[in-house]
């Protein structure tokens, strides 16, 4: 009994250490992000290493990193989304360090339509983890941008706020503490008119705790740190059968597969 409750005890005790483990090594792309371009810039994915599969979708996928992170951290969703058959895959490369959410989601914004004007397409489903999740979430509800967002994914993000954040440096740090202004004038994601929502969350995150979201879908997966999510295989599944769940949508029907 005392063994099965000290199995159990280990996530919630040990998810700190990882998680400081996980943050001493993202400060390391502090330098990086020092000298990160002023503007953000949008930037096509290149086709992984993998066997290429037949084009199901050419709707635009953009992701959007989090603080003091940089497109490569999408390694494993990219090559989850070119198997699957997506095959416009863009991220946006910003300075976290420069410029304050709005102003990130309208660099947001402004990608999305040039992602849509490459590909041709009207639409565009847009995946943001951690300040990535807030930025895509206010270009969202307060830009616009949900008349062209189909489906949105927005993983460990603190939409609740984060006690980390008062040691972020730059004018988006102080927007993500908790009870921040920003932060309370966001609508609820339900009343994002079409927009297909999903919010992906660890299990055991201490800097983005678990936010419910009443009347949008939601994942938890069991990962032990902010930053370690992102290399869960089961983020990248989820992830991508939301946005074929959302390609599927107007026939009334999920995705086989």
């Amino acid at each position: 009994m005392w063994g099965e409750a000290v199995v159990s005890a280990l996530p919630s005790v040990l998810a700190p250490f990882g998680e400081l483990a996980d943050l001493a090594h993202g400060a390391r792309g502090l330098r990086a992000a020092v000298h990160a371009p002023r503007s953000a810039d949008l930037v096509a994915v290149p086709w992984p290493d993998i066997p290429r599969r037949e084009a199901t979708s050419t709707v635009p996928v953009l992701l959007v990193h989090g603080y003091l992170g940089s497109p490569t951290v999408w390694t494993p969703l990219v090559e989850q989304l070119h198997d699957a058959g997506f095959s416009n895959v863009f991220a946006l490369r910003y300075n976290t360090l420069t410029s304050a959410i709005p102003d990130i989601a309208a660099q947001l914004e402004r990608a999305a339509y040039e992602a849509m004007g490459r590909t041709g397409e009207d639409g565009v489903h847009v995946v943001g983890h951690s300040l990535g999740g807030l930025v895509t979430r206010y270009a969202v509800q307060c830009l616009g941008l949900a008349a062209r967002a189909r489906g949105v994914v927005t993983i460990a993000t603190p939409h609740r706020g984060s006690a980390f954040a008062y040691a972020a440096l730059g004018a988006a740090g102080p927007q993500m503490r908790p009870g921040a202004e920003l932060l309370a004038t966001l609508p609820p994601l339900r009343s994002s008119g079409g927009v297909e929502w999903l919010v992906v969350d660890a299990a055991h995150d201490v800097v983005a705790p678990r936010t419910p979201h009443d009347g949008v879908r939601g994942a938890v997966i069991p990962s032990w740190g902010h930053q370690a999510i992102l290399r869960q295989p089961a983020v990248a599944r989820v992830v991508t059968d939301h946005l074929r769940d959302v390609e599927c949508h107007p026939a009334g029907a999920r995705c086989a597969g």
